[in-house]
C-alpha cells in the first residue's frame, strides 16, 4: 500500500487535532482500506490458482472476511496514528514530526505485516480450495501433512508425514497454514499404501505448533487453529485486530462486508466494459520491450481484473525505444491510483502533454539524469501539461532529490502537482 493514501488520512487527523469520532475515523480510513482488500484479494486469486478453483459462495465468503479484515487492521491502523500526535510530553508534533510517526506506522502495517498477510491470505485460499475437493472424495483417500522448503520450524516438521482420513477431528484445527509465512502442505494419499496415524498423538504435535506465548500470556498463534476450508474464513475473528474493537464499529464493518463485495465486483464488471469500448482498432496491443533486457516487455494495453484499473495507449502514442518501457510502466502505476491511464494520439504533430491524471493535463517524464529535470518540467509545461510525473531512473538521495523538485516547482509555477516514480511507487512531491 502507498504511503500517500496513509499520509492523506494522517493530514485530516492532523488538521482536526485527533477530534474525530469512531465513525469519521472510520470513513477517514477508506482508501486505506480499499488498497488493503485489493493486496490482500489479489492473493486470495494467486492461490485459487494453485488448485481446481472453488464455487463462487466459497470464494464470496473468503473475500469477505479478508475485506472485514482490512477494515479492522484499517481502523487500528489510524487509531495509532492518532496516539502519535502528542510527544511524550504531551505537546502536540510539528507536522514534520508527526509524518515521521506516520512512516513508521506505515512500515510496520503495510510493508512488514502486510506481507506475512499477503502469504498467509495466499495459503489460506489454496488450503482451502483443497479442502474443497478432499471433502468431494469424503474418505476415499488419507490426507498426509507433509512441509515445503528448507526453512520448516521444527514443530512444523515433526508433523510432516502425519496421515490421517478427512474425518479425523485433527483437520478442524491443523490444516496449514499453521502460522505466520507457514508454507506447509496437505496432500491426498492411496489408503493401501500409508498407516494412520495416532490421532491423539497428531493433534498434541499440533497443539505444540500453534502454541507461542506472548508477553501478556496469551497464545498469539490461536487464531491459526482452523481450516479455512470449512470456516471458510481466511484471518477469523480470533485476530487481535478484531479483539476490543468498539460495537458500532464492528457493526458497521461486519454488516458491510457483503455489500462492500459486491459494489467492488460490479465496478470491476462496469471497468471492464469501458475498457472494452476501447477498442484494438484504435488503441492495439504491441509489445514494448525493456531497453535493457529484450526479454522483457510490457503490453500497451492492459487490464487488472482483480482491481478494476486498466491502462491502454492510443495506435498514434510515439514510444521511444530508450523510454518507452519506463512510460509504460508508468502509465500502469498511475492507472492503480487513478483507475484509468489513457496514454494519448501524438501523431498530430503538435507536442503536447502525455495523459489525464487526476483530472490534470499530465506528462510524463523519464529521469536518467537530475541536471535535466527543470529543463524536462519546462518542455512538460510547454506541450500544456499541468502535472508531472519523474520515473527516476538516476540512483540518488531522497534529500538531493527532494532539492531537485523543489527546482522544478520554483521554476514551473505553472504546475499544479509534481509526482515522481521511485522503485517503481508513486510519490507526490509536496513541500513541507
Amino acid at each position: 500500500m502507498a504511503f500517500n493514501t496513509l499520509k492523506q488520512a494522517a493530514r485530516t487527523i492532523y488538521r482536526k487535532k485527533g477530534k474525530l469520532s469512531d465513525k469519521k475515523l472510520l470513513n477517514e480510513v477508506e482508501g486505506i482500506i480499499n488498497e488493503t482488500y485489493d493486496c490482500l484479494n489479489h492473493a486470495l486469486e494467486t492461490g485459487f490458482k494453485l488448485d481446481i478453483k472453488p464455487d463462487e459462495k466459497f470464494i464470496f465468503e473468503l473475500k469477505k472476511d479478508v475485506w472485514v479484515f482490512s477494515a479492522c487492521k484499517s481502523y487500528w491502523q489510524l487509531k495509532e496514528v492518532s496516539d502519535l500526535l502528542t510527544d511524550d510530553q504531551g505537546n502536540l508534533r510539528l507536522w514534520w514530526a508527526f509524518k515521521k510517526e506516520v512512516l513508521k506506522v506505515h512500515n510496520t502495517y503495510n510493508i512488514s505485516y502486510l506481507s506475512a498477510e499477503y502469504n498467509h491470505a495466499t495459503n489460506s485460499a489454496y488450503m482451502g480450495a483443497k479442502w474443497q475437493r478432499f471433502a468431494a472424495d469424503g474418505d476415499r483417500y488419507y490426507l498426509k501433512y507433509v512441509i515445503r522448503g528448507h526453512n520448516t520450524r521444527p514443530t512444523h516438521a515433526a508433523m510432516d508425514g502425519i496421515v490421517l482420513p478427512p474425518s479425523d477431528p485433527f483437520w478442524n484445527n491443523y490444516l496449514p497454514p499453521n502460522d505466520w509465512n507457514c508454507f506447509c502442505d496437505v496432500k491426498q494419499v492411496l489408503k493401501d499404501m500409508y498407516a494412520v496415524s495416532n490421532s491423539k498423538e497428531a493433534q498434541e504435535l499440533g497443539k505444540t505448533a500453534t502454541t507461542r506465548i506472548g508477553a501478556d500470556g496469551t497464545n498469539k498463534a490461536a487464531m491459526f487453529r482452523t481450516n479455512p476450508g470449512k470456516t471458510k474464513q481466511v484471518f477469523g475473528k480470533d485476530h487481535p485486530y478484531h479483539q476490543n474493537l468498539p460495537k458500532n464499529i464492528k457493526k458497521t464493518i461486519v454488516s458491510g462486508a457483503g455489500k462492500a463485495i459486491l459494489r467492488k465486483h460490479k465496478q470491476v464488471k462496469a471497468a471492464q466494459k469501458k475498457y472494452e469500448k476501447f477498442t484494438k482498432k484504435e488503441y492495439p496491443v504491441k509489445q514494448i520491450k525493456h531497453p535493457e533486457d529484450s526479454n522483457i516487455s510490457l503490453p500497451t494495453r492492459d487490464f487488472n481484473p482483480h482491481t478494476g484499473t486498466f491502462y491502454v495507449s492510443h495506435k498514434g502514442h510515439k514510444f521511444d525505444p530508450n523510454t518507452g518501457y519506463y512510460e509504460l510502466q508508468t502509465a500502469k502505476i498511475l492507472s492503480a491510483k487513478d483507475k484509468i491511464t489513457q496514454l494519448l494520439n501524438e501523431s498530430t504533430g503538435l507536442k503536447q502533454f502525455d495523459t489525464y491524471f487526476q483530472g490534470k493535463k499530465t506528462d510524463i517524464k523519464v529521469v536518467f539524469s537530475h541536471k535535466k529535470m527543470v529543463k524536462r518540467a519546462g518542455e512538460a509545461v510547454q506541450q500544456g501539461a499541468e502535472s508531472i510525473v519523474f520515473y527516476i531512473k538516476e540512483d540518488m538521495k531522497k534529500s538531493f532529490l527532494y532539492k531537485r523538485l523543489e527546482a522544478v516547482k520554483t521554476n514551473n509555477p505553472k504546475l499544479k502537482s509534481i509526482w515522481y516514480i521511485l522503485d517503481n511507487k508513486l510519490y507526490e512531491y509536496i513541500k513541507n
